[in-house]
């Protein structure tokens, strides 16, 4: 299982703050308890779980992992969830 990728929240709230409608999935708390879930999930059923959230907040500025919209991977993020994915399997199948 991969762990949720972070939305640039200070992008969102800067939406919110001049009045306008924004779909918005990411609010860290909201991410932290869906990655602490999938974490328990995996770890009762014996599951592997690659964690690219840890590596995405790691990088700055975040909102270069996205495009405009602030959801979608730009070709940056992309690139570093798809190093985090190729890691996990470098190590497990060597």
């Amino acid at each position: 299982l991969v762990s949720p990728s972070p939305s640039d929240e200070a992008r969102f709230d800067s939406y919110l703050a001049k009045g306008q409608k924004v779909a918005f999935y990411g609010r860290k708390k909201f991410v932290d308890a869906y990655d602490a879930y999938n974490r328990k999930f995996c770890a009762a059923n014996k599951l592997d779980y690659v964690n690219i959230t840890d590596a995405m907040r790691s990088y700055s500025p975040l909102k270069d992992l996205y495009v405009s919209d602030g959801v979608h991977l730009s070709d940056l993020g992309g690139i570093l969830v798809s190093d985090e994915i190729l890691k996990y399997f470098a190590k497990e199948f060597k």
